[in-house]
């Protein structure tokens, strides 16, 4: 998993085995086809305060309209331009 700076970030060995065991497919599969420079841009949108991420879960529901995206997860609603779930 690579920081801002590029680096590999350290995993202890218990890390290490859950990252091997459970992670590691679904990171090569998915996550490693991402070009490096979208997720540098992601990541600048982040910081700039244009992006915001939110978690969803598996407890949230999102309604469309030409005003945007409502999403409700749980009992807190969020509205925003656009939706884009990874």
């Amino acid at each position: 998993m690579a920081g801002q700076s590029g680096r590999t970030l350290p995993l202890d060995p218990s890390d290490r085995r859950r990252f091997d065991i459970g992670f590691r497919r679904v990171y090569i599969d998915i996550y490693a086809a991402i070009p490096p420079q979208f997720v540098r841009r992601l990541i600048a949108l982040h910081d700039s305060g244009v992006l915001t991420t939110l978690e969803l879960g598996e407890n949230y529901h999102s309604d469309e309209s030409d005003d945007g995206v409502t999403l409700t997860i749980d009992s807190n609603r969020e509205n925003g331009a656009t939706l884009a779930e990874y």
